[in-house]
């Protein structure tokens, strides 16, 4: 059947306007991200070479001091966004807003966040001046402040200043301007990375399959991958947890998650195999790979560059050998410690253990009240140890005690 003229012609328009939206989508995304680059990354900084102290509970934590103030504050060092400060430091430093932008929060809602720019921001020797730095209360990013205290995010816009070299076994970063100043660079694999749109991406092949995944160290696991790649991956074995997840720094979301281990795992063409880390499957669209999968290796950021490093540091303790869990995790959420995620057919879920119980003691020991980091050490040892595991819980005002003498073995 023949279309009419007229209908011909309102055809080519629509098709005319298709294309045309095509064609102008990567224009405006470049405007986008170059109106934030001008916020963001116009801030001046002068790199010498500089050890400083860290912290890592699945998460690096520095010390930074913002302009004038003396106080330290506790930053996670995070490369999936820029910088971000809480809206109570900032009201602290009487900063105003440069801006309002809108974007995802950490509940991928879109939301307006404010912009500021600090005078100065400061880690160890290393000083940056006039670089812009998010909203985080805006954005619902910053985490829960009762855990170690953190206040915001050493983010992409700061990390790409120079080159940044962390071993976690002695807790040190090394900040150094060029990467012939980091001496762990002559043993390390070479990992090239690609940008794009303000996020870096990493290729890999996992069991054969091609993707690529953003380095993102603000994500605390080792590699995640979205659910639909399992069929084509086909995982030796499969944990299910399901509860609460993210909830540290994007809020709480509800979702299963699926773990596996034993997958062979090639990072871009490096000559790195790797078949112990661990894989969680997740409704994530995106691959991502977190600051979990380099713990057992000095790695080194020179994003200048477009280079990860990554130099072994010991024998992967998980190499070739079966982990056991209590299938289990517990968290700190809205003052509580709580049973935050729960394994599928463990003896926890067996025994009647439900998310959201609220821990009163485990093994006898209370979670110490003002101190997150030391009950937080305490769980965690709980946890590690081979049993059994007693919790006392409390559940809708009813006292609950559970006594776990079997860990799942994977």
């Amino acid at each position: 059947m023949f279309l009419r003229p007229l209908h011909r012609l309102l055809l080519l328009l629509v098709l005319f306007c298709m294309q045309g939206c095509i064609l102008i989508r990567p224009v405006l995304q470049k405007m986008a991200y170059n109106e934030r680059r001008h916020y963001y990354e116009e801030g001046t900084t002068n790199i010498s070479k500089d050890t400083i102290n860290y912290t890592y509970d699945g998460h690096i934590i520095v010390g930074v001091k913002l302009n004038n103030d003396t106080t330290t504050h506790k930053y996670i060092v995070d490369n999936g966004l820029n910088s971000i400060l809480s809206n109570d430091d900032a009201k602290n430093l009487n900063l105003r807003p440069l801006t309002t932008m809108t974007g995802y929060d950490a509940h991928k809602n879109i939301q307006a966040f404010s912009v500021y720019k600090l005078d100065s921001f400061k880690i160890g020797a290393q000083t940056f001046y006039n670089y812009g730095f998010s909203g985080g209360d805006d954005l619902k990013a910053v985490p829960n402040k009762g855990i170690n205290g953190v206040n915001g995010f050493v983010g992409l816009n700061i990390l790409e200043q120079g080159v940044w070299s962390f071993n976690n076994l002695t807790g040190q970063l090394i900040i150094a301007n060029n990467i012939n100043e980091i001496p762990a660079e002559r043993k390390a694999y070479r990992i090239p990375l690609k940008k794009h749109y303000g996020r870096w991406f990493v290729a890999l092949r996992v069991n054969g399959i091609k993707t690529k995944a953003i380095l993102d160290f603000g994500y605390n696991g080792s590699l995640m991958l979205p659910k639909k790649m399992m069929d084509k991956i086909k995982p030796k074995s499969m944990l299910t947890y399901y509860g609460l997840t993210n909830y540290t720094l994007a809020g709480v979301n509800y979702d299963t998650l699926h773990y596996s281990r034993g997958a062979k795992i090639e990072l871009a063409q490096s000559g790195l195999d790797l078949e112990s880390k661990m894989i969680c499957f997740s409704n994530s669209p995106l691959p991502l790979l977190g600051v979990g999968f380099v713990t057992q290796y000095c790695f080194t950021i020179d994003l200048s560059h477009n280079t990860l490093y990554l130099a072994p540091l010991q024998q992967d303790p998980h190499a070739n050998k079966h982990l056991k869990t209590w299938g289990l995790n517990i968290n700190k959420q809205n003052g509580d410690w709580i049973v935050t995620t729960l394994l599928k057919d463990s003896e926890a879920e067996n025994k009647g253990i439900h998310i959201g119980d609220k821990l009163v003691s485990i093994n006898d020991k209370t979670p110490v009240p003002g101190d997150d980091q030391l009950s937080l050490k305490l769980i965690n040892e709980a946890l590690q140890g081979d049993g059994p595991l007693s919790l006392d819980l409390l559940r809708d005002g009813a006292s609950i005690k559970l006594v776990l003498r079997e860990k799942v073995e994977y």
